[in-house]
């Protein structure tokens, strides 16, 4: 039998949704209304490719210890893409269903980030604004930075080893995602993270789920999608082709290569030479 329960008990806090773990944290600080936290200004940008979305990161303190945060932050998108939005029955991203999505993704022991609060509210006719905050993980690394800081040949047996529990639990991770009905539809390394574990492996999250879908059963086609962003965000001079081609048996649950893995290893290629020549374009068209 499936478990429906959320796995956090969430209130109400005046107009927003909030983990009651950290509502009394949340009423120090003085952020427990929508327009506080959507007007916060203090913190450290961490992201803004477009100007309908940012990431800034703050720390509260709590007791004798400091928190750290993430806020997310959607604002209302031009009523060019609102309207092309309506046509195409593909509507603006929100912080709500990236809240739900981080809900899902605990109820099924999936491991992501602590989901502290999120709000929303109608900005204009069609528009409408929100935001999502969720606890910062201690001692994280996101796999792009920690992979070709670790593991830069040449390596030590020893570190050859960590490499390849680290593939291992990455494919797994992955497996189990799929399995369970989720496609990342982003799953670059950059949305990863790693920190120590209590015997010093590694354990990892996955991050960044605005976009994720939920399926009954995640067909070939974004299974790869998936893991051909993983292979292309994978540094050439780290990840050699022998660790991918473990990866993806590993992922099949294949001691040898045959005909089906064969197929897998095609269509990944092949999708990640089309990730390579998207990339390449809008990299031309920026610098244009």
């Amino acid at each position: 039998m499936k478990n429906t329960e959320p796995p956090f008990e969430l209130i109400r806090l005046q107009d927003i949704i909030v983990n009651k773990e950290y509502s009394t944290l949340l009423e120090e600080n003085h952020v427990t209304s929508f327009s506080s936290l959507m007007n916060y200004a203090g913190g450290k940008i961490v992201k803004k490719l477009i100007p309908e979305r940012s990431i800034i990161t703050f720390n509260v303190k709590s007791a004798n210890t400091t928190l750290g945060f993430f806020l997310k932050r959607y604002y209302p998108s031009p009523a060019k893409i609102i309207l092309q939005s309506l046509l195409t029955l593909a509507f603006p991203y929100s912080a709500l269903r990236e809240w739900d999505t981080i809900i899902s993704f605990h109820r099924a022991n999936l491991p992501t980030v602590i989901p502290v609060a999120a709000g929303t509210r109608r900005k204009g006719f069609l528009g409408s604004e929100s935001f999502l905050l969720t606890k910062g993980l201690e001692g994280a690394t996101r796999l792009e930075d920690l992979i070709p800081e670790r593991f830069l040949p040449p390596l030590s047996p020893e570190s050859i080893s960590e490499k390849r529990t680290l593939i291992s639990k990455l494919a797994l991770l992955t497996w189990k995602m799929h399995n369970l009905g989720f496609n990342h539809r982003d799953f670059y390394l950059c949305h990863i993270l790693a920190r120590r574990d209590a015997d010093q492996g590694w354990e990892l999250f996955i991050c960044d789920l605005h976009r994720v879908d939920k399926k009954e059963k995640v067909g070939m086609r974004w299974r790869i999608k998936d893991i051909a962003a993983l292979n292309y965000s994978a540094p050439e001079k780290v990840i050699s082709v022998a660790d991918r081609i473990r990866f993806l048996k590993q992922y099949l649950g294949k001691t040898r290569l045959d005909r089906e893995s064969r197929l897998w290893i095609e269509k990944v290629v092949k999708k990640t030479q089309k990730m390579k020549r998207h990339h390449a374009r809008r990299k031309g068209a920026d610098q244009l």
